[in-house]
Parts: C-alpha cells; sequence; structure tokens
C-alpha cells in the first residue's frame, strides 16, 4: 500500500492537545462545566474610568442649586438689612392723612353688597341632630328667611334656631320647611 503526501495548508496548523489548557480533551467532560484557560487572569474592572451616573449628576446638580439659593437668600437678607438700618436711621416715620372713602359706585358689585348687607342673618341653630352656625337672608318684610338646611335642618322636631340680624338684634326662629336635596330651608322669626 502505497501512502500519499498531502499538500501543506495555508496558515497555522492544528497541532496537539495545549499544555496550558487545563480541561479534559472531551467536551462531555464533567469535571467542571466551564473550563478556564489556566494562564489567563481577568483584570479588576476600573470604576475610576466610568463616568459618573444620572443619580451622582442629579444629586450634584441639587446640591449646586441649595447652596446658591442659600448664598443667594443671604445675600438680599443682607444687603435688606443694611437698606433697612440706613433707611430708619433718617429721621422720624411720616404718617399719611387719612383719606374719606367715597360711596362705591351705582350697579358694582360693592354697590350691590352694600345694599343687601342688612338683610344677611346669622343663625345658631340646636337640636337632637347636633348644633351649628350658619348664614341666610331676609326674603320677606314679615320675617321670612332663607337658608341652607344643612344649617337649619337639625331643629326640625325639636330645636331651637336664634336669629342675630345685621343691626345687632336677635330673635327666635321656627323651621317653616325644608329641602335635604336641594339643601335650602325657610325659616320665620316674629319681630314685634
Amino acid at each position: 500500500m502505497m501512502t500519499t503526501q498531502l499538500p501543506e495548508l495555508p496558515g497555522p496548523q492544528p497541532s496537539g492537545p495545549q499544555a496550558d489548557w487545563s480541561g479534559s480533551s472531551s467536551p462531555y467532560s464533567t469535571d467542571s462545566a466551564y473550563s478556564t484557560y489556566s494562564g489567563y487572569t481577568p483584570d479588576e474592572p476600573n470604576n475610576s474610568a466610568r463616568p459618573p451616573s444620572r443619580r451622582g449628576r442629579a444629586a450634584a446638580l441639587v446640591a449646586g442649586a441649595c447652596v446658591m439659593t442659600l448664598g443667594a437668600g443671604t445675600l438680599g437678607g443682607a444687603i435688606g438689612y443694611l437698606a433697612a438700618r440706613d433707611s430708619l436711621a433718617t429721621g422720624p416715620l411720616q404718617v399719611a392723612a387719612a383719606s374719606s372713602l367715597s360711596a362705591p359706585a351705582s350697579g358694582s358689585i360693592a354697590a350691590v353688597a352694600a345694599a343687601v348687607q342688612p338683610s344677611v342673618v346669622q343663625l345658631d341653630v340646636s337640636g337632637d341632630a347636633g348644633s351649628g352656625t350658619g348664614s341666610g337672608f331676609v326674603i320677606r318684610d314679615d320675617g321670612y328667611i332663607v337658608t341652607n338646611n344643612h344649617v337649619a335642618g337639625s331643629a326640625k322636631s325639636s330645636g331651637s334656631i336664634k336669629v342675630s340680624f345685621a343691626d345687632g338684634t336677635t330673635a327666635d326662629g321656627t323651621l317653616v320647611g325644608a329641602n335635604p336635596g336641594y339643601d335650602i330651608a325657610v325659616v320665620k322669626v316674629d319681630r314685634a
């Protein structure tokens, strides 16, 4: 039998097992799940080369803003103190004369409020359901007052209603009617 020599292939040629390889020559070896090259030692990570994280930058920005705010407040306080100290030392305090107030313009909100103010009343209510204070307004000259049910409703069965008028007088009131759904109530007083 005759053997023939194969031509040599270009590039590096495989050789036998390497002396530095610590794994088994069998790919199905059970000695180690991952064989490592014994001549290689991984470098420790260099954390100093890593750029600062977003959290670090945000903390630096917040700290810088706090320092700037504190500095600006201190500077403003010092300037205000010096300005006030200098202005108080210049002489006695000048008080302006009080000016008289004119009547509100007709039809303005202030004029309407001034016109209805005498009809606004305060109600002090107590009853089985509790006690409270609220407001209402006189709607007729014979003593009918409109208020909210949540103000006067606790005096429905047995309770008392004390009405204080804008002129300082008071009178006892009686609950005439109430509608909890619309939160409205009518109280009657006798001002004889």
